[in-house]
């Protein structure tokens, strides 16, 4: 094994039943015999279990909806699926890139390749619905990336993810050749906070700011209008809120149960809180902006969505334990009702007749019956 560099495979054992998720030894053996994050393998397997694809849904009816709805409607669900749109191609774009250097656990990172891949679906679902609901779908993808207001929501997040992006890339090249790229010890402690601060700025994208636009996208199809999107975003919610978001809190919580880990978050405790406080801020602005012309739709007014913002931000100071840091309003009960609902795929199942089914669950069955022999007398 001499002439393999580590970096590419580590044949070394000696880390196997003691792996840190961050900047351990290279990733070696794809392990499930020394399991030592299990609850992130569940999860993992989870969300195999409810795969779908983009190819599941139609939208063609939509384009009619866009031409005769309210035109505030139809601009609300327009700016909605842009930024979600925006926003998950960010994370299928990143994730995977910036992880693979820093994550040491094969566990970890094969949960964060397939959350990655999910990723890719949900931006080629967000395509597809483009693609299905205008005349001139090119014209609406430069409309939405033309929405500067929107893009602006990603600051807070993108700072980080640009930090991380570098310190995993130079990480990288560390693991390949000490001698060509070197990184002082210093150097080399900053890049664990950079990982570190890139998991923390995923879970506050994916709890707060995915979340404040599915309340819209939820809403509007609670209306009667755009079902077929409706139904599509609920797949997308559902593999969020369900797997996501649980993931990388669980991630969060064992590397915070390490030394190293607790000494990263004490580092950057005041970055952490600003990170959250600004996320909320942004998307309270952003309900703001939305509503600037007055108007308000049924069921979910500028105040819900406020709420239903700050019950995000009161979940992640909750997991990050800076409750009494933070200076929104802290929310624990849901104030959108029908968001629960919408994250229970069997709550809003149609008729087979009317829209294709979306409860169903993949690779669900384990077989259990290895060196087991049946009696087949009677059958025969």
């Amino acid at each position: 094994m001499s002439g393999i560099n580590h970096a590419i495979f580590n044949p070394r054992m000696a880390d196997m039943e003691k792996t840190p998720i961050l900047l351990g030894r290279p990733r070696g053996l794809i392990d499930t015999i020394t399991r030592q994050y299990p609850d992130q393998t569940k999860l993992y397997e989870q969300l195999r279990q409810q795969d779908w694809t983009e190819k599941e849904f139609r939208f063609e009816m939509c384009q009619v909806e866009f031409k005769t709805v309210d035109p505030l409607i139809a601009r609300d669900m327009i700016r909605t699926i842009a930024w979600q749109w925006e926003t998950d191609s960010t994370a299928a774009n990143t994730m995977v890139a910036i992880l693979s250097s820093f994550v040491s656990s094969t566990e970890v990172f094969t949960g964060y390749q397939r959350i990655g891949d999910n990723e890719s679906i949900h931006g080629l679902t967000y395509a597809k619905i483009v693609q299905q609901s205008f005349d001139d779908p090119i014209g609406a993808m430069a409309d939405v990336l033309a929405d500067k207001e929107a893009l602006e929501r990603l600051t807070v997040v993108a700072k980080v993810f640009e930090n991380a992006a570098i310190a995993s890339h130079r990480w990288a090249l560390f693991q390949l050749d000490p001698k060509m790229f070197p990184l002082t010890p210093r150097e080399q402690y900053l890049i664990y906070d950079q990982a570190f601060l890139y998991i923390v700025a995923l879970l506050l994208m994916e709890r707060i700011q995915f979340a404040a636009s599915f309340a819209v996208t939820f809403g509007i199809a609670n209306m009667g209008f755009f079902v077929p999107i409706g139904d599509a975003v609920q797949r997308i919610a559902v593999d969020e809120m369900e797997v996501h978001v649980p993931f990388g809190a669980l991630v969060l919580r064992d590397i915070m149960k390490t030394d190293r880990g607790m000494e990263a978050y004490k580092n950057n405790l005041d970055l952490i809180i600003q990170m959250n406080n600004e996320v909320v801020a942004q998307e309270v602005n952003w309900v703001d902006v939305m509503h600037a012309d007055g108007h308000e739709n049924v069921g979910f007014g500028p105040q819900d969505l406020k709420d239903w913002v700050y019950f995000g931000g009161t979940y992640t100071t909750s997991l990050l334990g800076i409750q009494d840091r933070v200076n929104f309003p802290i929310v624990t009960t849901n104030p959108l009702p029908y968001m629960a609902e919408r994250f229970n795929l069997a709550a809003v199942q149609h008729s087979p007749m009317e829209a294709p089914g979306t409860s169903y669950l993949v690779n669900a069955v384990e077989r259990n019956d290895a060196g087991v022999v049946f009696d087949t007398d009677g059958f025969l």
